[in-house]
């Protein structure tokens, strides 16, 4: 098995038992979404700290069904 695939199971397995399929997908884009930025940092191409609040705020607010749950 991959090491992609190893990785994808084990964040799916962290997942609590009654989770949704939108709050696995939400912490898998989270986690690609971190590893992105940190290889960027590894090249030094990383983006301010305030840049970075910015992006992660767009994905939370931008994710289907926010709106709902802040209701």
């Amino acid at each position: 098995m991959s090491e992609a695939k190893q990785e994808l199971i084990r964040l799916i397995k962290k997942q609590p038992s009654d989770g949704t399929v939108e709050d696995v997908m939400r912490e898998l884009i989270f986690h690609i979404f971190v590893l992105q930025a940190l290889a960027e940092a590894d090249y030094e191409n990383g983006i301010p700290h305030e840049e970075m609040v910015r992006q992660i705020q767009e994905l939370i607010d931008g994710w289907p069904g926010q709106a709902q749950q802040e209701a």
